[in-house]
């Protein structure tokens, strides 16, 4: 939120946002803004229907996207393709349905010490949590991330509000000062 108040027009220009698996309060704020025409949906995983959306949260696979390609001008997607068996396929969707020019934000869990995405095929949940931190993650990104959205096509920029010197008070917002937020841009 804090990068699209503080460094974005997402609030001020008229844009069509597509929020997969929308975050409760992003989700009411960019709901209430008049000038984004929002579109919101999840997969409804086992565990997760009927207790975390609303139901104006509609039914989205990200790795076949049921809209037309060059659709939306935004998309936000946070920490999600961690949980998707085929993430490429799931970036190409993205791409796929960002208008030219546009953008999304992309945020995963990124292991610092990691070089290189670990990707290892399991079905256990422990052993899901024991190599990737959580019983349902596929993969843990490494610093090679960008790299992975650049392979689908998107110029990437990486924003630190402490590394860029933003105007804010990065403690009181409880933003964690070695995060990176990743911007996919889709070519004009």
């Amino acid at each position: 939120y804090t990068f699209l108040k503080e460094k974005s027009d997402i609030f001020s220009k008229k844009i069509k946002l597509l929020h997969i698996s929308p975050e409760g309060s992003l989700k009411s704020l960019l709901q209430k803004s008049s000038n984004i025409d929002y579109y919101c949906g999840d997969k409804f995983e086992e565990g997760y229907q009927d207790y975390y959306y609303d139901r104006d949260v509609f039914q989205i696979d990200i790795t076949n996207i049921k809209y037309k390609d060059d659709e939306f001008d935004v998309l936000i997607c946070n920490h999600v393709l961690e949980h998707v068996d085929d993430d490429e396929k799931a970036l190409q969707e993205i791409y796929r349905v960002l208008k030219p020019g546009g953008w999304a934000i992309l945020q995963v869990p990124i292991s610092l010490t990691l070089q290189k995405t670990l990707e290892q095929p399991t079905s256990s949940p422990a052993e899901r949590e024991r190599l990737f931190g959580q019983f349902d993650h596929v993969r843990l990104y490494g610093q090679d991330y960008k790299e992975r959205l650049a392979k689908v096509g998107f110029i990437v920029k990486t924003h630190n509000p402490k590394r860029d010197n933003w105007d804010i008070d990065i403690n009181r917002l409880a933003i964690n000062p070695m995060e990176v937020l990743y911007l996919a841009h889709k070519s004009i």
